[in-house]
């Protein structure tokens, strides 16, 4: 008797294949750092400097140009409206001051000397932040919404950057010119002295200020202005002993 033999017959089970993505990175963007990191910084946008003028003026010569003093000069401090504290505050320009408020500033700090505009003009850069805040609301800017009208104009700001880049080429010119002028310097002592009340310009005379005394210096002509005939004067050989008095009380004064 045959034996049948038992066969199984094993179904190969098929292979399930796993597809695998490897990820794609992003493709970089494309930049300008040259592999230097943090070169991209937004930049800011720089403040251009202000531009101030003189109200006032001696009207124009025979080419029509406007006329300005060489020097003249404005009182570094005041009292102004504060808008943003609602109060009646005291202000102060002393280069190395942080803040043009007296009651922010150091207790031992002074005023030392006023603030020059040359041939009409000031010019203000921004690495001199105070300076342009103090003009900006002294009650002598005319700009300024908040003055006192109690308190005379003297200059205002130049708003047109065309108009004040005008200015600065025509300022620049007559700066130059100025500075080829040896009389320049001298009028501007004699106008700080003037201020300081250790001289007096007068249309007629050029005098001493000793309390309720008035010694007369120099006599002016006629039909030159007290300014000029005192420059020409210091520049003579009798004026010199003047000018080195007039520097040492100016130096006594601003410390």
């Amino acid at each position: 008797m045959t034996k049948e033999k038992n066969t199984t017959t094993k179904t190969a089970e098929p292979m399930s294949i796993k597809t695998v993505v490897n990820p794609v990175a992003d493709k970089p963007k494309k930049t300008n750092t040259h592999g230097i990191k943090n070169l991209n910084i937004s930049r800011k946008k720089e403040s251009k400097p202000a531009m101030y003028q003189l109200m006032k003026n001696g009207g124009k010569d025979s080419r029509g140009k406007i006329i300005y003093p060489v020097v003249y000069m404005v009182k570094a401090e005041d009292i102004i409206y504060d808008p943003e504290k609602d109060i009646n505050r005291k202000i102060r320009y002393i280069p190395g001051e942080v803040s043009i408020f007296e009651d922010e500033q150091k207790d031992d700090a002074k005023v030392k000397s006023p603030i020059t505009f040359s041939n009409g003009f000031l010019m203000v850069d921004k690495t001199n932040p105070t300076l342009r805040k103090y003009l900006d609301m002294c009650n002598a800017n005319y700009s300024n919404p908040n003055r006192s009208t109690y308190s005379a104009a003297a200059f205002k700001l130049l708003n047109s950057e065309e108009k004040a880049k005008k200015n600065i080429d025509k300022m620049m010119v007559g700066f130059m010119g100025g500075m080829n002028d040896p009389k320049t310097e001298l009028k501007e002592i004699l106008l700080k002295a003037n201020e300081y009340r250790i001289i007096s310009l007068s249309k007629s005379s050029v005098s001493w200020i000793k309390g309720d005394q008035r010694p007369v210096i120099t006599h002016v002509p006629l039909g030159v202005k007290a300014i000029d005939h005192m420059a020409e004067y210091c520049m003579s050989g009798k004026g010199e002993s003047v000018l080195e008095h007039i520097k040492l009380q100016l130096e006594r004064l601003e410390g």
